[in-house]
């Protein structure tokens, strides 16, 4: 499964996140991943502002 390794380096809590989208097929080998969607508990999100904070980005499509 793609980025599962990188994920794993930013040693979150297991119990503070899940991963949801096309992560749980792939780990199933049910499909390919093209991205690690993950959702995070409120005190992890706060944790991880603090450390990272929220930068705005341009999207292009």
């Amino acid at each position: 499964m793609k980025y599962l390794d990188e994920l794993k380096r930013l040693d979150l809590p297991k119990d503070k996140y899940a991963i949801f989208g096309s992560g749980p097929l792939a780990i199933r080998g049910l499909r390919e991943n093209r991205d690690l969607d993950i959702i995070v508990k409120p005190e992890l999100w706060e944790k991880l502002v603090n450390e990272y904070p929220i930068e705005a980005m341009e999207i292009e499509n």
